[in-house]
């Protein structure tokens, strides 16, 4: 699936995670929005609309797990693809993920094409 013109955002503390997401995503032609917090990331859900987001499960201490349910329980951002991409690897988070409505969670270190080839096999809307 062609991504192209797709828009995501990246929810992620770490400045430097989200330049190198950024960076990578641009050169497929995503749009990329970026957020360091939970209150951020829910503002520029709403300005922005975008089809995917990259979350880090540790955003605001574990605050992704609270705002991909809070995304996936409203009717006007459910359909949005939720990618947790986080450092976080023990069982009991990835089931709250899960639970949480997430469509995908990989744990870091991933290749960032790998990243792309999960995100088309989900084919965002």
């Amino acid at each position: 699936m062609d991504l192209s013109g797709k828009k995501a955002l990246i929810a992620d503390q770490d400045a430097n995670m989200r330049r190198i997401l950024r960076v990578f995503l641009e050169q497929e032609d995503i749009v990329v929005c970026e957020a360091a917090t939970a209150v951020e990331a829910q503002a520029v859900l709403a300005s922005e609309n975008p089809h995917i987001i990259i979350l880090d499960l540790l955003l605001d201490g574990r605050e992704g797990v609270v705002l991909c349910e809070r995304i996936k329980k409203d009717p006007a951002t459910r359909k949005i693809v939720v990618v947790f991409f986080t450092e976080v690897s023990a069982q009991g988070d990835i089931k709250a993920a899960e639970q949480a409505g997430a469509d995908l969670y990989l744990i870091k270190p991933v290749g960032l094409n790998d990243i792309l080839v999960k995100i088309r096999e989900i084919n965002p809307v």
